[in-house]
């Protein structure tokens, strides 16, 4: 029998992989430490059921495995409920060379690895959230942007972004009442040679402006024939 460690916090982790052996040897000795956690495939999250009560503080996600479909991590704090919840990526050591940070996961591991370390990072990511410069918030009206942990809230709830909508975001609230051309928004924030052209920009404001919702879609306004802007004064 495992004795469980006093850890202090709990954290309720769930761990995303399709090497079923390594979650379930993970979810075993995250519980021996004293935590909770479940164990899915990759594409699992569809079958957990979110509890308002007891949220997860952390999701970890097997990216080991080559050409492995993994779930990006905007999508993955949508499915456990509220968008709280860390995102950690696993790794192998021969990966890092080639690690791509552009999704925007929170932190990282690399194996080996044990449960008490995934709590560690866990409460790090916390602690820094929790004690972040004021230089670190962007605060317009009731929107907040936390760019130390890359969250986002809108009158005090947190609002499920991509990580390319929250660098959208992020950069046009950084530069209020300026105006960018889909053009020089393309190349800041996606590079010079992205194929999807200026239409993507176009979506990605259209997504925005719907999570924003009726009352606050206005903070980001079009500029007829130029592009768009961060309203000046919300």
């Amino acid at each position: 029998m495992h004795r469980k460690a006093n850890t202090g916090t709990m954290e309720k982790v769930v761990i995303l992989s399709n090497d079923r052996a390594w979650r379930e040897a993970l979810a075993a000795d995250l519980e021996a430490s004293g935590h909770q956690a479940t164990a899915l495939a990759l594409d699992g999250l569809g079958d957990l059921s979110p509890d308002p009560d007891a949220p997860v503080t952390a999701v970890v996600v097997d990216h080991r495995l080559p050409g492995t479909v993994v779930p990006r991590p905007g999508r993955v704090r949508q499915l456990v409920g509220g968008g709280k919840a860390y995102v950690l990526a696993a790794f192998a050591p021969m990966q890092l060379a080639w690690v791509d940070f552009s999704p925007g996961f929170d932190d990282f591991l690399v194996e080996p690895f044990s449960g008490m370390q995934v709590a560690a990072r866990t409460r790090q990511l916390r602690w820094r959230e929790n004690h972040t410069e004021a230089a670190e918030l962007l605060k317009v009206g009731d929107l907040l942007i936390n760019t130390a942990s890359c969250e986002v809230t809108l009158q005090g709830v947190a609002l499920s972004l991509t990580y390319q909508e929250y660098e959208l975001l992020r950069y046009l609230a950084s530069h209020r009442g300026r105006v960018f051309t889909r053009e020089q928004l393309l190349s800041e924030l996606w590079g010079y040679n992205y194929y999807g052209g200026t239409r993507t920009v176009d979506v990605h404001i259209r997504r925005l402006r719907a999570k924003l919702g009726p009352e606050h879609e206005e903070l980001i306004q079009t500029v007829r024939n130029v592009g768009y802007r961060f309203a000046r004064d919300p």
